[in-house]
């Protein structure tokens, strides 16, 4: 029960108004307000801290925290000794995040769920994985390469008790390289007759390639040796029946294609124009077994006309297929919708007119995002475009930052 006191005027009079010490609380700040001040912390760390300091703040902020959904990064590859980088985080708006010492001046060439990322040195032709969050790092892993590279995948947590595999294009896209986190013995390199791999990604145990530009599909069977290094145990074409798309010999750079995992299922995601007079957009496809054991192609793409409670972010570096929560709507995020990152391969500051809303990245080079126009077939999408020939933005995972439960004595 809480006590009340009398107040006087300075004469000693009483002015008869009363006052409750519980009023003036912390615990009773309002959600909007606490809300407020989440919004100017620019550490997961700092933002956790304040969900411990009472219970009440940690369930109004339970209650409105932002769904944990992936940040953009709109510059991975600027070799910037900045300790801050800004990201997108959503259809509407930006915000700028902090980035280790360690990641200065190096290039982010992918990453994982939970804040995770990979960190290429362009000097010393090296690999590092680290966590954007924390701060942690594991170490340089599988030696130095003897090619840049630009798109590397995990196979699992980079701290999985079972350890994690790291996949990387090199050799002028021609060659698919693997080493372990935190194995430093070397990188094991594996082609297909010469052809050029356009992306890369882990699905149910194998790795898969997709070539350009007739989009075969290469599995990779994924074995450990003697000492514990990952190894190609096998490696073949899938025979499959290709969709019908147009050619894109008119405009190539329009063209982009990912595979990745949705539903436990290997996508592909191909962005071209579909439809005469109408922009390029993407369309899913989702690889199944053929009808009919005795086709000439035991398997086949088909095309996917809903994700559920799904969204996909589309991205060269990292490509994902994303739960979204329920009310996560309010903060701009939906189910059903494709949020694709894309170089515009121009220097081009003026902007198109129809833009959501426009940044200037860490670079100098513009960024602005914007709507697709709808083609009634069940999907949304919405593009993030960075002007400049290979300025491409990564989607980053960070970690849940307000757990269910309570950490230590509050």
């Amino acid at each position: 029960m809480s006590t009340k006191t009398r107040t006087t005027a300075g004469n000693g009079e009483d002015n008869g108004s009363t006052r409750s010490s519980a009023a003036a609380h912390w615990s009773d700040i309002p959600d909007d307000l606490l809300g407020n001040i989440r919004l100017r912390l620019d550490t997961g760390r700092d933002r956790a801290s304040l969900a411990s300091v009472c219970r009440q703040w940690h369930a109004a902020l339970l209650r409105t925290a932002p769904p944990v959904v992936p940040l953009l990064l709109l510059s991975p590859q600027s070799r910037s000794s900045r300790t801050k980088r800004r990201c997108s985080g959503g259809p509407a708006f930006c915000c700028v995040i902090p980035i280790p010492d360690k990641a200065a001046n190096k290039c982010l060439v992918g990453s994982h769920d939970g804040g995770w990322v990979a960190a290429f040195d362009f000097d010393s032709h090296e690999l590092t994985v680290m966590n954007l969050c924390s701060g942690a790092e594991l170490g340089v892993c599988g030696g130095r390469l003897e090619s840049p590279i630009s798109h590397v995948v995990f196979s699992d947590s980079p701290t999985s008790s079972s350890g994690c595999i790291l996949a990387t294009i090199t050799n002028g896209s021609r060659s698919i390289a693997m080493c372990k986190v935190g194995c430093r013995r070397g990188w094991i390199l594996q082609d297909w007759k010469n052809k050029m791999f356009t992306h890369i990604t882990f699905c149910s145990g194998y790795l898969y390639g997709l070539t350009y530009p007739d989009e075969e599909l290469i599995k990779f069977k994924v074995g450990m040796d003697e000492d514990g290094s990952p190894m190609f145990e096998s490696t073949h074409q899938l025979a499959i029946e290709s969709p019908h798309r147009p050619t894109t010999e008119d405009d190539p750079n329009e063209y982009e294609c990912y595979i990745l995992e949705l539903n436990g299922k290997l996508s592909m995601a191909t962005r071209d124009q579909w439809l005469s007079k109408h922009e390029p957009f993407f369309k899913i496809f989702e690889l199944v077994d053929a009808d009919d054991a005795g086709e000439a192609f035991p398997h086949k793409w088909m095309e996917v006309t809903s994700l559920g409670n799904y969204a996909l972010f589309l991205g060269p570096t990292r490509s994902k297929a994303v739960p979204v929560p329920v009310g996560a709507e309010t903060h701009g995020f939906e189910r059903n919708h494709i949020y694709y990152s894309k170089a515009t391969r121009s220097g081009e500051t003026i902007l198109p007119g129809d833009e959501v809303y426009s940044w200037k990245c860490d670079n100098d080079r513009l960024m602005f995002c914007r709507e697709d126009q709808s083609i009634g077939d069940g999907l949304e999408r919405t593009g993030y475009f960075i002007a400049g020939w290979g300025n491409a933005a990564m989607w980053i995972h960070p970690p849940d930052l307000y757990p269910k439960r309570l950490v230590g004595p509050v």
